[in-house]
């Protein structure tokens, strides 16, 4: 035994009863224990409290062992239903402040004793024993009790007592629970409907779908009605709040169920004969008026992960619980409303037609008297249906005769509802409430979202949902948190998965949400200044990249180089390539990590910007990592440009040019000077060695002098000389407004609500100044010749060739498309497309006039 005579602290007994017995004869030969004890003796001692602690650790945990949670009949609670199995075994969770704090407590002592636990042999349990297991969908750490195991193939089947749901289990992710755990009841109680049975002794599947949508993960009254002494189970009755009505009589009303009599397990024959006899009178009265409720149910809109495309919201329930609608199929949606309404006038109403719950039919929406496709959910009475919008996602309860048969044609089309989820974001408290649903609901109603498919939990797909036509661009579940509507999910992982696409065999990694968007700047070059420059990578004289010699930015980058190598650690960790995004990236030059940029995904990996270089290459996903916030902070080094002031002798450059260029400039420090800017990267003058190197290779006919640049500029070195020729900025000055009062504006253009453009009613225009500069305009674009190089950018200055009369005016790009740009003529206020042909760079001296356009943004 392991218990000692408190005396003597020497003879040892297994238990007080023999203690007791054997104090009769130990009593004459017990002596007082002494503090002096041999070394022996105290290895011995040291030993068995070892031995005893060992015993204690080993215990095994069973649910005998648990503390009971105090549930008395009677007793109604508010109550969230976690897990569904059917109306006789589903699982709730008691909405109690200490059933929180218990759930909270218990769920960080798991992970603070297994997260970091070094895996060893496989624990063997015992079937009924209590355990700790991780979870396959989010690897966390549960509380489980084993309910059966399969030694050959190394599972076992749990269920995880504070959650309800159930799942096969590898040994090697199943541990001894801890004593450190708190003995606490398990948190989901499981229950049953209340003396009610299946009509046919078994739950069918139509019935389990209805109530499961009426009661998962909604919050409803639970009423104890009794309670089981063998395996705590309780029989419940539930109101259900949508359709106000409880369980039991929706149950009943829609012939599921029988009533169960005190002491029988399953209904009588008569009942169940009651039961079948009003079915077949159902089904007579169908088939006497030709309609049949069993139809093919149309099938869901095929998504896969990494999915992108434009979108409508269409009903919220919460951040992580709404419905969208592709924006590619509202012409499909549309025709097919069409159909519907030409179909159901040409049908009367009839008292026959009583669906099943999960047929498809057509509905009449009572807000706007139109007609949609919907499931039916369930009768809340005689004549009332509660229906579900199959292609909306909304749901409602209305009159039996606002409901018209579906033929099969109108089932063709997938239901366009898309259920959705903003993973990374949690809800301030425990629930979402009412304010930030609101707050989301002005977020996204009657806006064009972009959205992308990030993964899929159930039937709900994980999304991120961005509002691409806001200034700048925002992300919805960000704008929530910085709204202080929603808080970042730190515990939120997606899993590593693999998504075979329709359109080819592309292979799709989910990456860890981030919590964080990132955010970068890249290396710029100052305009009218000479700085030092080497060139890094070469296209061709119309494309290529520099890096600037500034000493301090190419250390910091050489000991970033090194910090990088890190990332191969993380390479096998689950990680997708997002086009537009930065990363880290294995150049298959050397085989070293570089910070990376994604400019295309294709299905044998990622095409990656090398952002400090300028190499472009195609690069494994294996070869990938996701890059910490820190390793941007270093903006990137390359610097896109172009040889300014000459073009091709043909259209194209050829190989010899192209050579020359890299032998003049390649591995040598240049002088650079920015003589324009525009959307293809700088247009600078090299100099090397006192040389230009643009008039070197004019000069040994590799390349022709570009018209827009006179030679003045060509060959002028000296720091400080103004460019004579245009740019296209991006700030001017304009009219004035007045700082107090109101005023009339016209609203002549608007990109979003922090930019649009207007004219002020009554401006008063210097009619010879305007008169003036439209004639020095005029000889200053006629002189000037299109160069594809100069593109211009969105919201900056040029002149335009108005297409109605030829002339040339200021103007302002609105947007580029292709070979074409929206302007808005800056003096009066008119907007025309024109091809990128007719704009110029525009002169400084030509911005000295106000524009009488205003740019404008609300405050």
């Amino acid at each position: 035994g392991f218990m000692r005579c408190t005396r003597c602290k020497q003879t040892t007994y297994c238990s007080v009863s023999c203690q007791r017995e054997d104090w009769k004869t130990h009593r004459h030969v017990c002596k007082p224990y002494s503090q002096k004890r041999t070394n022996f003796q105290k290895i011995e001692m040291f030993f068995q409290e070892m031995i005893t602690i060992g015993k204690e650790q080993e215990k095994k945990m069973y649910l005998s062992d648990l503390q009971k949670m105090d549930i008395k009949k009677g007793l109604k609670v508010q109550a969230c239903v976690v897990e569904f199995r059917n109306p006789g075994k589903f699982f709730i969770h008691i909405q109690t402040a200490k059933m929180i704090e218990t759930l909270k407590k218990v769920t960080l002592t798991l992970q603070k004793i297994y997260s970091n636990s070094i895996s060893e042999d496989d624990y063997i349990p015992d079937v009924e024993e209590v355990c700790a297991a991780q979870y396959s969908q989010d690897q966390n750490w549960y509380r489980c009790l084993v309910q059966s195991l399969d030694i050959s193939s190394r599972t076992a089947n749990v269920i995880y007592i504070d959650f309800g749901n159930e799942e096969d289990v590898k040994l090697d992710k199943i541990k001894r629970l801890s004593v450190d755990i708190d003995p606490v009841p398990p948190c989901a109680l499981q229950c049953r409907v209340a003396n009610l049975a299946a009509v046919t002794g078994s739950w069918v599947e139509v019935c389990c779908s209805s109530v499961r949508q009426l009661l998962l993960g909604k919050t409803c009254l639970v009423t104890i009605v009794d309670v089981s002494e063998t395996d705590s189970v309780c029989s419940v009755d539930v109101a259900l709040p949508s359709i106000g009505m409880q369980l039991e009589e929706f149950l009943v009303q829609q012939g599921y169920v029988v009533k169960q009599k005190v002491g029988k397990s399953s209904p009588n024959g008569q009942d169940i004969n009651s039961i079948l006899c009003a079915a077949l009178e159902n089904f007579r009265k169908k088939a006497s008026t030709g309609v049949e409720d069993d139809k093919k149910f149309p099938e869901p809109v095929h998504l896969c992960i990494g999915d992108s495309f434009s979108c409508v919201v269409t009903h919220i329930l919460s951040p992580h619980d709404f419905v969208i609608q592709k924006l590619d199929n509202a012409g499909a949606i549309q025709e097919l409303q069409i159909r519907l309404r030409d179909h159901c006038v040409q049908i009367p109403s009839s008292e026959d037609y009583r669906p099943a719950p999960g047929t498809v039919c057509c509905s009449q929406f009572t807000e706007d008297n139109l007609w949609y496709r919907a499931t039916v959910l369930g009768y809340s009475s005689e004549d009332r249906v509660f229906v579900g919008y199959i292609d909306f996602g909304n749901s409602e309860e209305l009159e039996l005769n606002r409901l018209r048969p579906a033929n099969e044609e109108f089932l063709k089309l997938p239901m366009q509802a898309i259920t959705c989820s903003l993973p990374g974001i949690k809800p301030v408290s425990e629930e979402w409430d009412s304010e930030s649903i609101l707050v989301m609901k002005k977020l996204v109603n009657t806006k064009f979202l972009k959205v992308r498919i990030l993964d899929k939990v159930d039937v709900k797909a994980l999304v991120e949902l961005t509002d691409e036509y806001s200034d700048p661009q925002t992300n919805i579940a960000d704008l929530m948190v910085a709204m202080r509507c929603a808080v970042i999910d730190l515990d939120f992982r997606s899993q590593t998965d693999q998504t075979e696409g329709t359109k080819e065999s592309f292979t799709i990694f989910v990456h860890t949400i981030r919590t964080k968007k990132l955010e970068w700047t890249s290396t710029e070059l100052p305009s009218n200044e000479t700085v030092d420059v080497v060139v890094s990578v070469i296209d061709s004289p119309s494309e290529f990249y520099c890096q600037c010699c500034n000493p301090k930015d190419l250390q910091a980058l050489n000991e970033m180089s090194a910090n990088l190598l890190k990332c191969s650690q993380k390479a096998s960790e689950a990680f997708t390539p997002v086009i537009g995004e930065p990363c880290c990236a294995v150049f298959p030059g050397d085989g070293n990590w570089y910070r990376g940029m994604i400019n295309d995904i294709g299905p044998k990996g990622a095409e990656v910007y090398f952002v400090d270089y300028g190499n472009t290459s195609e690069v494994a996903v294996d070869k990938l990592c996701a890059i910490l916030p820190e390793y941007l902070m270093l903006p990137f080094q390359a610097i896109k440009c172009w040889l300014a002031g000459v073009e091709p002798v043909q259209r194209e450059w050829t190989k010899d040019a192209i050579k020359r260029f890299q032998a003049l400039t390649v591995g040598v420090q240049l002088k650079a000077k920015v003589l324009c800017n525009g959307q293809n990267g700088y247009g600078i003058k090299l100099v090397k060695r006192g040389q230009n190197v643009a008039e070197k290779l004019v000069a040994e006919k590799l390349a022709v002098c570009n018209k827009t640049f006179h030679d003045p500029v060509l060959t002028s070195i000296m720091p400080g000389t103004e460019p004579t020729g245009g740019y296209f900025p991006k700030d001017w000055k304009t009219v004035e407004l007045p700082k107090s009062g109101t005023f009339q504006l016209h609203i002549v253009a608007v990109r979003n609500p922090s930019l649009f453009y207007g004219l002020k009613d009554s401006n008063e225009v210097d009619v010879k100044k305007l008169e003036a500069l439209m004639a020095e305009l005029s000889s200053y674009c006629n002189k000037q010749s299109y160069n594809p190089n100069l593109k211009p950018e969105a919201g900056v200055a040029c002149c335009a060739q108005f297409s109605g009369d030829k002339n040339w005016y200021r103007a302002i790009v609105l947007d580029i498309c292709d070979s074409e740009a929206y302007v808005l003529y800056a003096d009066y206020g008119n907007i025309e497309k024109v091809p990128l042909s007719s704009i110029l760079p525009i002169t400084a001296k030509h911005l000295e006039l106000p524009f009488q356009i205003i740019k404008c943004q609300l405050s």
